[in-house]
């Protein structure tokens, strides 16, 4: 699963030194939700999440409990925060 925050550069100018408290909240999110699932973060970096799922249904359950936490917070600068997030649903195989 991809994960990126929509219009995050025009987030940044306006929040300006609120936007890494934000940044860290959204990832702490998406951690949990991915981990209560039974998921893997690979990589955070900048505004972008890559995480992986054993299966499909995992990765969809992990999605939409984010996107509604992201929804139902409060968020610094009443801003209207909103998630990109992509699931690929092939066969994946494990190397370096």
């Amino acid at each position: 699963m991809f994960r990126v925050i929509d219009g995050s550069t025009a987030l940044l100018r306006r929040l300006g030194v609120r936007y890494p408290t934000l940044l860290q909240q959204v990832r702490a999110i998406v951690r949990r939700h991915t981990l209560e699932v039974g998921g893997h973060v690979v990589e955070f970096r900048a505004d972008e999440t890559f995480t992986v799922f054993e299966n499909p249904a995992a990765a969809i359950n992990a999605a939409v409990e984010i996107q509604t936490v992201i929804q139902r917070t409060g968020w610094p600068g009443k801003a209207d925060l909103r998630l990109r997030i992509g699931i690929h649903t092939g066969e994946a195989a494990i190397t370096d």
